[in-house]
């Protein structure tokens, strides 16, 4: 076992064997190990914690789907990752258990904030992973499979959402069909993390192996780029001799299926019935469980793993619910003619929006004259008039008809116009100044 102090160098650091004879020690001996399995677990989580960081208002916890085939431990996994930081004892959150039929427990996509402790003081303002337990998948897999996968790590299937109904749309539509109808995307389903899980005790599922490691990360020639960062779980280690050749072979064989390293491998075992027939666990907890786990969280939550193309949206989609809140909140905030021409008038200071002002009343007084009063022909037409049945008997009026009379009314009409604006940017200037 690697001191605490020390970093380990290999995936081995997160293999205690929880199968030594617990009772072959005295009960000194027994009660100093547990109290060191305790420290060190004490300070795993201390340091995983510092890994997550705090809620700022800014950053957020990271989203990590637990994957593989039915029957495999994935929600006993996460009963014991939630008892592994926990503080008192195991609870089940995930649904566990055993069916005859073999068939999976888990039915639908079920989310669990800060690793099923939200409601923990001490990881209250900690940004603890959330961790999305689906359905278990069988072994015969096809292109609908890693359609459906993909549909799963781009977020396109809600909580609570049944992921063998889907499986089944998936297999009625075409590609292009599937995406539509799973055209929404929801952001807090978007994966950050994958975490393969298979049985040690039983034989690897490769070819769903190899259908999650092609949705995780995609080909180059592949239209999709987005690739997530995978993490592989061997549980029921209690059941095999992990010195063994056998499980040697095993455990090289799902590294490369799934294309991991040792620090992205956890080799464990889970609280569960076969390892606590007395159902201890629901009193107190197992330190040389809880140790390995915390640990492999640390690599989890290693800010140095990114998400490749982070911001990818599934080709025939629509993107993520809150992209589409985004944009449609964007398009209403989007500045209009009227918002540029407030933003201009803003821009002036007071003497002059009351010049404007001004000037404006005097364009509208003078359109109003234009059209309200007779125009210039008119005033010709009557004085031409009274000129010829001797009403008006000025020679020089009558002579300069074309002229004088068009010129004169347009001139007062702009005069009074110009006198108007003067009036009111005299008023303006009265009233800013009282």
């Amino acid at each position: 076992m690697a001191s605490d102090d020390m970093e380990p160098t290999s995936g081995d650091f997160m293999v205690l064997d929880s199968t030594t004879d617990r009772e072959g020690s005295s009960p000194g001996e027994q009660f100093g190990v547990e109290r060191q399995l305790e420290h060190q677990r004490s300070e795993a989580i201390n340091r995983l914690c510092g890994m997550c960081g705090t809620d700022d208002g800014c950053a957020r916890p990271l989203r990590v789907v637990v994957v593989g085939k039915h029957g495999a431990g994935k929600s006993s996994f996460i009963d014991s990752v939630a008892a592994a930081v926990s503080e008192d004892k195991w609870h089940e959150y995930a649904n566990t258990g055993y069916r005859l039929d073999a068939g999976p427990i888990t039915i639908v996509n079920q989310r669990h904030p800060k690793c099923c402790n939200e409601d923990r003081d001490r990881y209250k303002s900690v940004l603890l992973p959330t961790l999305i337990d689906v359905a278990g998948l069988g072994d015969d897999v096809d292109d609908k499979t890693e359609e459906l996968l993909r549909l799963l790590f781009y977020g396109h299937l809600q909580e609570d959402e049944p992921i063998m109904q889907a499986y089944e749309e998936c297999k009625k539509c075409t590609q292009e069909e599937i995406r539509k109808k799973y055209s929404q995307s929801y952001t807090e389903m978007r994966v950050d993390r994958i975490i393969f899980v298979a049985s040690a005790a039983d034989n690897l599922p490769t070819r769903l192996m190899s259908c999650v490691y092609r949705a995780a990360q995609p080909a180059y020639h592949r239209t999709e780029r987005r690739a997530v960062p995978l993490f592989g779980v061997l549980t029921k280690m209690d059941k095999v001799d992990v010195h063994s050749v056998t499980f040697k072979e095993k455990k090289g064989n799902f590294m490369k299926e799934l294309g991991l390293i040792l620090p992205r491998l956890l080799i464990c075992s889970n609280y569960c019935d076969d390892l606590d027939p007395d159902c201890e666990r629901i009193e107190r907890l197992r330190p040389d469980l809880d140790l390995p786990i915390v640990r492999f969280l640390q690599q989890v939550c290693d800010n140095a793993r990114k998400v490749t193309k982070e911001g990818e949206v599934l080709p025939g989609s629509e993107g993520t619910r809150e992209e589409a809140e985004n944009a449609e909140n964007a398009a209403k905030q989007a500045p209009g003619p009227q918002d540029h021409i407030r933003q201009a008038w803003q821009s002036l200071d007071p003497m002059q929006q009351d010049v404007v002002t001004s000037a404006v009343v005097g364009l509208v007084t003078l359109l109003v004259m234009f059209f309200a009063l007779p125009s210039a022909g008119q005033v010709n037409a009557i004085i031409h008039e009274n000129c010829r049945n001797g009403v008006i008997d000025d020679p020089e009026v009558c002579d300069n008809l074309s002229h004088g009379p068009g010129f004169l009314h347009w001139l007062s009409q702009f005069f009074a116009a110009v006198i108007l604006s003067l009036m009111f940017f005299g008023y303006r200037q009265f009233i800013r100044r009282a």
